[in-house]
């Protein structure tokens, strides 16, 4: 084991010689502990892979392990540990995130070592999921909302960008998946070095060091996966308009930003406290004016979201068809507000004041913990505490949100998209939109 940080800090950081990264907070007073891998291994992957690989590998892990050789013996032995699980994959990683009664917790993580290493990938458990996960891929795509983003995503990034690529795949890629694509993805990308591994409870750090380097601090780790990186396209305005057979109208308007790898995290904050200002908060400029002024809109959000190359801003609305001019007159008139005019002194310290205290409330709970730990580690390698973060929000000045708003509002770079009936999207066009 090496790379244990001298700094006296309230959890332990380190790595063991086959790659895995631990990291573990030990929390007194409590009953329940959490632990949790995450895999490099996500939809962003997928790119000369059969589409939805990884996601019909984390259904497939379900039917059975060396020692509970089937869904029922496997569930069976959840059950009798107390056992909470909570799994899936994203964009760039599958995620097991399980809880446990503290005097189970050895059990548990030999468990979940045997669950990710050492499955058994049954013909028939493989055909069972299949089934399943085509029912899952036939619900998600039913929905006109889930089209409509798709069509965005691929609007904004360009057709088969890594972004783009939903984890749940294609229905292709499900329907030819075999037992040995699942193999050959399981050998070649679970693996520790390709791993990182939390544990938050009232454990002993030579407890957890111990457990965790039986179990998986000896599994042979042989191969290295370099980290992801993707290219950006070269943004310019452009517009989508979706046509569903929907009686309401979804509108996003997406600005691209820089993505988590390519800023410091003082910047990333200015950028979130402006999508916040602007319109991810209940007084936000934007709540104020389609909700509190005129009720024009029944839903209304947004968000700063960034991946490792690139991210965007963006704003969404769900509203009444007769609504449509006015809203998109309103969301005009406060862009071009925040970054001709700035922000508030009020607007600004209020923010401040709430992103310290969110900071804060990331870390009420076992599992909340447990997330914020792994989520930093495995994205910049690092911890980054609630005080650390606290510590950057105080340097934020006024002047870098208002200096990011000018930076990042640009119609020209910007996607916006409008579902709604075809009828209506005809009158659209021929409206000359405020931007």
């Amino acid at each position: 084991m090496s790379g244990r940080s001298s700094e006296k800090l309230p959890y332990s950081l380190f790595e063991f010689p086959n790659g895995l990264q631990v990291v573990f907070w030990p929390l007194s007073g409590v009953e329940v502990v959490c632990f949790g891998v995450r895999v490099r291994a996500g939809g962003w992957c997928e790119t000369n892979l059969k589409r939805g690989i990884f996601h019909f590998l984390e259904h497939a892990l379900v039917q059975g392990t060396k020692n509970f050789p089937s869904f029922r013996k496997l569930s069976q032995r959840q059950e009798d540990l107390g056992l909470r699980t909570d799994n899936g994959v994203s964009g760039d990683f599958s995620f097991y995130q399980w809880s446990i009664p503290k005097e189970n917790f050895s059990k548990g993580l030999e468990l979940l070592a045997e669950y990710i290493f050492d499955p058994l990938f049954p013909q028939d458990g493989i055909e069972r999921e299949r089934e399943i996960i085509l029912q899952e891929y036939q619900d998600y795509w039913d929905s006109p909302y889930h089209r409509f983003v798709k069509a965005l995503s691929e609007s904004f990034w360009g057709k088969d960008h890594p972004y783009t690529l939903d984890a749940l795949g294609t229905r292709e890629g499900i329907t030819t998946i075999n037992r040995d694509d699942i193999i050959k993805v399981h050998r070649k990308w679970y693996k520790p070095r390709n791993m990182v591994l939390v544990v938050v409870g009232d454990l002993k750090e030579k407890e957890v060091e111990e457990v965790v380097g039986k179990f998986f601090g000896a599994k042979p780790s042989t191969s290295f996966l370099a980290p992801l990186s993707f290219s950006k396209p070269k943004f310019q305005k452009n517009y989508l308009l979706w046509s569903e057979n929907f009686k309401q109208v979804s509108f996003c308007l997406a600005f691209p930003t820089f993505g988590y790898k390519e800023r410091v995290k003082k910047e990333q904050l200015a950028l979130s406290m402006l999508s916040y200002i602007l319109i991810d908060s209940r007084w936000s400029r934007l709540s104020i004016r389609l909700r509190e002024k005129e009720p024009l809109a029944y839903s209304l959000w947004g968000a700063s979201s960034l991946y490792p190359q690139g991210g965007f801003l963006d704003i969404n609305a769900s509203f009444s068809p007769e609504n449509t001019e006015k809203i998109l007159k309103v969301v005009y008139e406060e862009v071009e507000n925040i970054k001709m005019k700035g922000i508030e002194n009020d607007e600004f310290e209020r923010a401040r004041k709430y992103f310290c205290y969110e900071s804060l409330m990331g870390f009420d709970t076992v599992y909340s913990i447990a997330i914020n730990l792994i989520s930093y580690l495995f994205r910049e390698g690092k911890v980054f505490l609630p005080q650390d973060r606290i510590r950057e929000i105080n340097k934020l000045k006024k002047s870098d949100v208002e200096r990011m708003a000018r930076e990042i509002l640009v119609y020209e770079k910007s996607t916006a998209a409008i579902m709604a009936k075809k009828d209506l999207l005809e009158e659209l066009q021929l409206i000359r939109l405020p931007w």
